[in-house]
């Protein structure tokens, strides 16, 4: 037999794949020996068939790295925020021993202090020269206390009816507090020395005067009607509120 038709290629291919049933695997095999065209064919494809595997690369198993099991999503956002939290707080703690007091918190310990003024006080001046500081008696304000701080000087007055004012002179430059908590004002004169002034409670108006006047004093331009506006500012202020 010379050649095979085309039910018996599936034959063979059947043959070779292990896909006829029992009962026609046995007659097929009689057949195979018995027709050298069939054995042929069944020789081509097993040929053609060793031949595809050699052509197919060979699939190596890589060994999977032993890696600590995934946290979910929701676990790892949660350390992560209570990380930050931690280093937030690591870092306010570290800022806050690390700088010095504000000026606010400057005037507020000067405040919390007692100290007894009369109106004898307000008279004299003297001590104010002593210490080396402005005269604020027209403002019914005497120095009661001064105190050398980072980089200058503070001096802190206080009048009869409670008024309390903190004046800085510093070498470099500071943050005012914020307006709600305290009035304060600052400026730089042409030394490159910085001014501040910080009150809590006081008249805005009379504040204002302080102000005013010692600007113009430290730029040395303070002239008497200045001086007597800050005065007149003091008469008609309300009391402080300590």
């Amino acid at each position: 037999m010379g050649s095979i038709n085309e039910s018996d290629w599936e034959a063979v291919n059947a043959f070779h794949d292990g896909e006829l049933p029992e009962e026609e695997r046995a007659a097929f095999e009689t057949r195979l020996q018995q027709d050298p065209a069939l054995a042929k064919a069944l020789e081509q494809i097993e040929t053609a068939s060793q031949s595809l595997k050699a052509l197919r690369p060979k699939i190596v198993e890589l060994e999977k790295p032993v890696t600590e099991r995934a946290k979910p999503a929701k676990q790892r956002y949660l350390f992560a925020a209570m990380a930050a939290a931690i280093a937030v707080m690591a870092f306010a703690l570290w800022t806050s021993q690390s700088r010095g007091p504000t000026l606010l918190e400057l005037h507020q310990s000067m405040e919390a202090q007692s100290y007894s003024v009369t109106s004898e006080d307000i008279r004299n001046v003297a001590m104010a020269r002593e210490l080396g500081v402005h005269d604020l008696s027209g403002a019914n304000l005497v120095p009661v206390a001064a105190q050398a701080i980072e980089n200058g000087h503070l001096a802190h007055y206080a009048g009869v009816n409670g008024c309390r004012l903190s004046y800085f002179k510093v070498a470099t430059s500071f943050k005012l507090p914020p307006a709600l908590d305290a009035q304060a004002i600052a400026w730089t004169t042409a030394d490159g020395v910085h001014h501040a002034i910080v009150a809590t409670g006081m008249d805005l108006q009379k504040f204002d005067a302080i102000a005013t006047y010692l600007q113009h004093l430290t730029h040395e331009l303070a002239k008497a009607q200045v001086y007597a506006s800050m005065t007149q500012a003091t008469q008609d202020a309300a009391p402080c509120v300590g």
